[in-house]
């Protein structure tokens, strides 16, 4: 591997092949160990197709450890790391069908946290062909636990799939008291999950109350709904930034009425 140079990007050269994953790559050069992997925190992908991966200048180092090795990635089977909001780390993802589902988790005001490849099942039953089961994600609601397990609905209409995930099922309640729940595709516009995608990097900011609360009333005395672009006089009196609404976004403050790419022209209505 070449050495590269740390700056604000770290600059993969397509030739080294290093332009697909720089996760994945630091695990194959052998930064995983007994299941744990150095992970950057805060770090993302600009996009998948550029050679680059960025970080901010000051890196954290935090350790994530995986209940078992997860194989490289795929065109069938793409492992892959995503930073949660909800937790403040990094999870590790086997798929983009996951990744949304974290998503929707990360939004999900009932979500206290959760964490991915969480714990690993013995079989000790005679059926079935399998010794270990490892489920998706554990994850924390105000009151309770669950196990969850993702899988595209094409694929749970089998009478193999359907005997196999009442196994799992059985053993994960006999084992921890917790339901195992299936996630499969997310039932919400595509344009949702990208409307999501664009307001996660906006949540890390902090709120403003004094600010949210002018807006609030503003949209309510112009009718309930605005465009984005008419709260940046109210922005610009109390010195934020012009993306601000975004924060609002973000933190479910107001929220899109149609599910679309998010533009100056979106109209905004107050959140429940």
């Amino acid at each position: 591997m070449p050495k590269i140079k740390l700056l604000n990007f770290q600059v993969f050269s397509k030739k080294h092949k290093l332009c697909t994953d720089i996760l994945l790559i630091i695990a194959n050069n052998k930064l995983l160990k007994n299941k744990e992997l150095l992970a950057f925190e805060y770090g993302y992908f600009v996009s998948s197709r550029l050679s680059f991966f960025a970080y901010p200048q000051h890196l954290r180092r935090k350790k994530v450890s995986l209940n078992r090795k997860i194989g490289k990635a795929s065109m069938m089977k793409i492992a892959r790391f995503d930073y949660s909001i909800k937790t403040g780390t990094l999870q590790y993802m086997e798929s983009m069908l996951e990744s949304d589902v974290c998503l929707l988790l990360d939004f999900d005001d009932e979500v206290v946290s959760y964490t991915t490849q969480p714990d690993s099942f013995m079989n000790h039953s005679k059926e079935g062909n399998w010794r270990q089961y490892t489920p998706d994600l554990l994850i924390q609601y105000s009151r309770h636990f669950d196990h969850g397990e993702v899988k595209p609905e094409a694929k749970t209409y089998s009478d193999e799939f359907q005997k196999k995930h009442a196994l799992h099922e059985s053993i994960v309640k006999e084992q921890t008291g917790t339901e195992l729940k299936l996630f499969t595709e997310p039932k919400v516009h595509p344009d949702r999950l990208v409307q999501l995608r664009q307001l996660k990097a906006f949540h890390r900011y902090e709120a403003i109350p004094s600010l949210n609360k002018q807006v609030v009333q503003f949209i309510k005395d112009n009718g309930g709904q605005v465009v984005l672009s008419e709260i940046d006089h109210i922005c610009v009196e109390h010195e934020a930034w012009v993306s601000y609404p975004m924060v609002m976004l973000a933190h479910q403050v107001i929220r899109c009425v149609f599910p679309e790419v998010i533009r100056r022209h979106t109209l905004v209505e107050v959140a429940a």
